[in-house]
């Protein structure tokens, strides 16, 4: 619900300056990220697609996500630095860097080392 409520709150904030795609790309803790994208007009990003890529060579990590009807999505973290990609048609597109995994989900909490 905070995810939502902080999304919709950029959203607001950045409609009445320009017409863009909106993403957001959080580490969920687990191993996974949340990935988040909508119009800053309100609009929905329903169908976009999203690309993951090594942040250092551009190899393509993943390919055949879309965004879903909710707007959002979970999917593996990757374990390496990584870029988000969504693209849209009309040539929006906006590419974020991917948060790195937490140390809950490295496994190198002192808790693991006995």
């Amino acid at each position: 619900m905070k995810k939502v409520l902080l999304f919709a709150l950029f959203a607001l904030l950045t409609s009445a300056t320009a017409h863009g795609v909106l993403l957001l790309v959080e580490d969920n803790g687990d191993g996974t990220i949340y990935i988040e994208a909508g119009l800053s007009t309100g609009g929905s990003a329903q169908g976009a697609s999203v690309i993951i890529k090594e942040k250092a060579s551009g190899k393509l990590i993943s390919s055949d996500l879309k965004i879903p009807e909710e707007g959002h999505l979970t999917t593996e973290q990757p374990k390496v630095p990584y870029t988000v990609t969504v693209k849209l048609s009309q040539g929006h597109e906006v590419t974020k860097n991917g948060p790195l995994a937490t140390n809950e989900n490295k496994g190198d909490s002192k808790k693991d080392k006995k």
